[in-house]
């Protein structure tokens, strides 16, 4: 089971909103949370900024080393495994197009799921 939080600011600009999050995430890397991390404004598409941030996340935690720490990979593949059980080969040939660094942590599953 996953526990999940979410946190939105808004303000004026130049107000702290950025540094306040950096700092949250900062602690967060530390107590070893997954963090994704998003900034929304007015002249982009909101699709496209949740899916740089899924992509950015996959690309961060994809390419990390576990070594130190087996059970932060047991909660990566894990979260992994949930997202693969809720789609078929279309949904998952989607996410991939949406989000590259997924299909780059498991280049296996992915030729065997789309070919």
């Amino acid at each position: 089971n996953f526990l999940c939080e979410a946190a939105f600011l808004r303000g004026y600009a130049g107000s702290g909103k950025s540094s306040l999050l950096r700092s949250l995430v900062n602690v967060c890397d530390e107590e070893q949370w997954f963090v994704l991390g998003c900034k929304f404004d007015k002249q982009a598409a909101p699709d496209a900024i949740l899916a740089k941030a899924f992509d950015n996340f996959f690309g961060k935690w994809g390419a990390k080393s576990f070594d130190s720490n087996p059970s932060m990979m047991k909660s990566f593949y894990e979260v992994c495994k949930c997202i693969f059980a809720t789609m078929d080969n279309e949904g998952f040939d989607q996410l991939c197009d949406l989000v590259p660094n997924f299909a780059r942590i498991f280049p296996l599953i992915s030729s065997a799921r789309s070919g």
